[in-house]
């Protein structure tokens, strides 16, 4: 079920009217996001992904369940697989 979750709400949906909007007004200024979304809506946006901080993580990366390694592992192929 997780990785059905998954794919519905991170890989299928495009960036919704509000964070469009949002692209759109701030875009062009400098600005730097703080959120707990982990559905990558502002990814999906346009805005840069070096400039956004979401401390809950994302659900299109992996990481180990015990403290192994700093290593983030992209999912989609392990997604759809699933």
């Amino acid at each position: 079920a997780l990785p059905i979750y998954i794919r519905n709400i991170r890989y299928l949906p495009s960036a919704t009217k509000p964070y469009n909007l949002l692209f759109k007004l701030f875009s062009k200024m400098e600005y730097f996001i703080i959120t707990t979304n982990v559905d990558h809506q502002f990814i999906k946006a346009g805005f840069s992904e070096d400039k956004i901080f979401a401390p809950q993580g994302n659900y299109g990366r992996f990481q180990c369940i015990r403290p192994c390694s700093e290593a983030l592992y992209e999912n989609e192929d392990g997604v759809e697989a699933m």
